[in-house]
């Protein structure tokens, strides 16, 4: 069964909404620290790494060539 992003802490969604503004206009290299620092509360950039895998994982989220990609 897939996971729906409402069932992730509040810290992934912020990842996540902040992903999706960003990365609306297509793939592109973000800094995790980039990431952590524009989500509110800020979080540490390894947070950010560990929220973004957990995306990965479950596909919400594609790393491609090092880009972060939505599709």
């Amino acid at each position: 069964m897939k996971k729906k992003i409402e069932d992730f802490n509040p810290t992934i969604r912020a990842i996540y909404a902040y992903l999706q503004k960003e990365l609306a206009d297509g793939a592109k290299y973000i800094s995790y620290y980039v990431i952590g620092r524009n989500i509110t509360p800020a979080r540490s950039w390894r947070t950010v790494s560990y929220s973004i895998d957990k995306l990965v994982y479950h596909g919400f989220v594609f790393i491609r060539n090092g880009r972060l990609s939505l599709k």
